[in-house]
């Protein structure tokens, strides 16, 4: 299984409340079922959470992507304080 919260504890940053704007789907079948997937939209519903925020993500974003596998598609996004 994935952990996502051991990998981001090697990048220096904090955790934040936070929302964005799209629809939460669950990822039904193949290598990453029963995971969440995010399908961003502007005009969707407001999908809270917790927003990793690091000046070292954008120079580990290639391990983030391998870290992540095929179906993950890194993106920058606003998002907004909770």
């Amino acid at each position: 299984m994935k952990n996502e919260l051991n990998f981001l504890n090697n990048l220096n940053g904090s955790w934040k409340k936070g929302f964005v704007f799209g629809e939460l789907l669950f990822i039904c079948s193949g290598p990453d079922y029963g995971y969440p997937a995010l399908k961003l939209d502007a005009k969707g519903l407001k999908i809270y959470g917790m927003v990793f925020h690091s000046k070292d993500l954008e120079s580990n974003i290639k391990k983030i992507d391998e870290f992540e596998g095929d179906n993950y598609k890194s993106c920058l996004l606003y998002t907004s304080d909770a």
